[in-house]
């Protein structure tokens, strides 16, 4: 029986070469599904970067609606029912002459206040209050919608903004979107808010 055992022992010493080649295609699928995780995530966070931008420039403008409620009635929304709407894009618009690009105002008319909200909304739509220089987005686009509820003081409030991404839509979504505000096809992207001010 010694004799058996050293024989079985001496038979059974190290790997194949088909051992190795398993593990080698085993590794090489599951470090490929790594680099493919990898590209995922990379879309993935890039995306959420820009509907996070998306998110700050509507929510900015909303609150700017809020702030000057009484110049955009005034200015915009003086009848009963009365509608407006804004579309900003590569346009340049200026800066009002009672106002500084650091924020700074003095003896603003109510003119002057709406039109430096709208030079603000351009101005982040442009990307020069998130990232410095350049635009953060694809071809942005901001559109403002307005219409005064009658006998009130208070108006709904559709604010969009819409870009293009670098990957298309597929299916239903590609279509879904409100076109009037920005370019349409498979890589629009839009974010809206909708309020009342």
């Amino acid at each position: 029986m010694a004799h058996y055992y050293r024989i079985a022992k001496r038979h059974q010493q190290g790997f194949t070469l088909l051992d190795v080649l398993i593990a080698a295609i085993v590794l090489s699928v599951s470090l490929l599904g790594l680099i493919v995780l990898q590209g995922v995530s990379k879309y993935s966070s890039y995306e959420a970067r820009q509907r996070t931008i998306a998110m700050y420039i509507a929510t900015d403008m909303q609150d700017r609606l809020r702030l000057n409620k009484s110049a955009w009635f005034t200015q915009q929304l003086a009848g009963n029912g009365a509608t407006y709407s804004a579309v900003i894009s590569g346009t340049t618009l200026t800066i009002p002459s009672c106002a500084q690009t650091s924020g700074l105002m003095a003896n603003c008319s109510q003119s002057d206040l709406v039109n430096l909200d709208l030079f603000s909304f351009q101005e982040n739509l442009r990307g020069s209050s998130v990232s410095g220089s350049g635009s953060v987005m694809i071809s942005p686009v901001g559109c403002i919608q307005m219409s005064r509820i009658a006998n009130q003081n208070a108006a709904n409030a559709v604010i969009t903004i819409s870009w293009q991404d670098r990957e298309e839509l597929n299916g239903t979504f590609q279509n879904s979107a409100n076109t009037a505000c920005g370019t349409a096809g498979k890589t629009h992207r839009q974010y809206v808010v909708r309020t009342v001010i």
